[in-house]
């Protein structure tokens, strides 16, 4: 990894994925987050950043369109991944090389922020200035009795920050429930990936932020607008609005308050109700059917190919008969 940067361009969660979420409106939904993409690298290198990826990067393990998507935007761009759980190997502290981020890493398009702990200590420039700074990151299903011990490291005359995907080991409850941030000792930053909405919360010595997401997947953040986040150790932080379309959700069927609680207990609503709820038992079944192939493939260790035509052919499976639309 160079050291020649001036700070980071920090992105959230892009959630790629060949089928776009159920609700959104675009008829390639790839396309239009590799656009956003584009634009985050282009920005990271105009203004000389490092960017860095929060979590969320993919929506499934491995896709093969979706590697090579990435694989052609992100290559000569020197960009940092911090992984999610389900692209390690399971049970272990080694990532899957069958997934996205493995092929990223072994091929080395993309740095992997592997191991928990200090990832790296750099020197940023900018103006004139300089300083190091030691780039911490935090997986969030590691136990707090390990976070603890990375706090002891945190060296007073380097900038410290810290990079993680929900924030949820880091984040404490108080007394009354609200969860909050706080200060952390020789921590100047802490970087959350995986939030809805972008938040800034800045204490006496550390301030937590989050871009919120790159991607909207779901129908509660129709509203959220995509930000990605300019952060240097000179300057405040600079919070970069991507161009995106305003209504990317549809809202068909979606009753308001008095509607909905004047039909609450129609017997045709329950019926609706009860139709709604197998269909997303059997896209349950469906996704679960997907993760259990993606396991398999990992144990066998297959190939891209044989991959992608069995994916291909699970894909056929999932749609109904013409026969089965009839009924």
């Amino acid at each position: 990894m160079s050291n020649e940067f001036n700070g980071f361009l920090f992105i959230g969660s892009a959630s790629l994925s060949l089928s776009k979420p159920s609700r959104r409106v675009e008829d390639n939904y790839l396309d239009t987050i590799i656009e956003k993409l584009k634009f985050s690298l282009n920005l990271a290198k105009s203004k000389n950043l490092m960017p860095v990826f929060l979590g969320g990067l993919t929506l499934k393990t491995f896709e093969l369109k979706v590697l090579t998507s990435l694989i052609n935007i992100l290559v000569d761009h020197n960009v940092l991944i911090i992984p999610d759980e389900s692209d390690y190997i399971k049970g272990s502290e080694s990532i899957n090389p069958n997934s996205t981020i493995g092929v990223l890493q072994s091929s080395r398009i993309a740095n992997i922020a592997e191991k928990a702990g200090l990832y790296k200590s750099i020197c940023l420039t900018s103006k004139g200035k300089s300083k190091n700074v030691s780039i911490y990151v935090i997986h969030d299903w590691v136990s707090g009795e390990v976070i603890s011990e990375h706090y002891k490291c945190f060296d007073e005359n380097e900038v410290n920050i810290i990079l993680t995907q929900y924030g949820s080991e880091l984040i404490k409850s108080t007394s009354n429930g609200v969860i909050e941030p706080y200060d952390i000792k020789n921590c100047k930053l802490v970087m959350c990936g995986k939030t809805n909405s972008t938040s800034e919360y800045t204490g006496n010595e550390t301030k937590w932020i989050s871009p919120g997401l790159l991607s909207r997947i779901h129908i509660e953040q129709s509203e959220v607008r995509p930000v990605v986040i300019e952060w240097t150790p000179f300057d405040e932080p600079v919070f970069h609005e991507i161009p995106c379309a305003i209504h990317v959700m549809d809202m068909e069927g979606l009753a308001s308050e008095s509607v909905k609680n004047k039909y609450e207990n129609s017997q045709f609503a329950k019926l609706l109700k009860d139709e709604t709820i197998k269909s997303r038992q059997k896209q349950n079944d469906d996704d679960a059917i997907g993760q259990e192939l993606n396991i398999i493939f990992s144990e066998k260790n297959a190939s891209l190919d044989v991959r992608e035509i069995i994916l291909s052919i699970f894909d056929v499976v999932q749609k109904p008969l013409l026969s089965e639309l009839d009924e």
